[in-house]
């Protein structure tokens, strides 16, 4: 997380950042290029959705990154932002733009975002991982990020533990 954290967050660069977020999540742990974007289509095995084409990952990952920074902007409270990045990890989720790691790479924004906006992280552990891809595109918002605010409350314990 530390190389996210001394980033850029400017749209082109995070753009990068993404593909570079991915490079290191996924060197040596899966068989597509790391740091590269889809060059064939791609599904999800029990999405009710395609995801998006090889050819407009490019343009629709840059149209993602100006809706978060859009909605981080109007977001009035906490509660706003963690709904945002919610709502970004959905849209992030149906772009799909590697062939393989995009969960990984999902959370990891997650997280990237909730440090940006100075709010407790949401933090999926590894045993609950199992499924959250199918959780956030089947469940309605509202209740992936009811799931989001119940990781950020274990989160918190954590880190008031580390403060004592």
């Amino acid at each position: 997380m530390t190389f996210l954290v001394e980033q850029s967050t400017s749209g082109t660069a995070l753009l990068s950042l993404i593909r570079e977020v991915h490079a290191i999540l996924c060197k040596d742990a899966i068989e597509s290029v790391p740091g590269q974007f889809k060059q064939r289509p791609n599904m999800i095995i029990g999405a009710d959705f395609t995801p998006t084409p090889p050819y407009l990952v490019p343009s629709a990952l840059t149209d993602w990154i100006d809706n978060l920074a859009a909605q981080m902007d109007a977001a009035a409270s906490d509660s706003d932002k963690e709904l945002a990045i919610c709502r970004q990890h959905i849209a992030f989720e149906h772009i799909h733009p590697f062939p393989d790691g995009n969960g990984r790479v999902g959370r990891a924004l997650m997280v990237y975002s909730c440090f940006l906006e100075e709010i407790t992280p949401i933090v999926i552990p590894v045993d609950r991982r199992k499924g959250t891809s199918t959780i956030s595109i089947r469940r309605i918002l509202r209740g992936f990020t009811a799931f989001a605010e119940e990781l950020q409350e274990d989160e918190r314990k954590r880190i008031e533990m580390f403060a004592k």
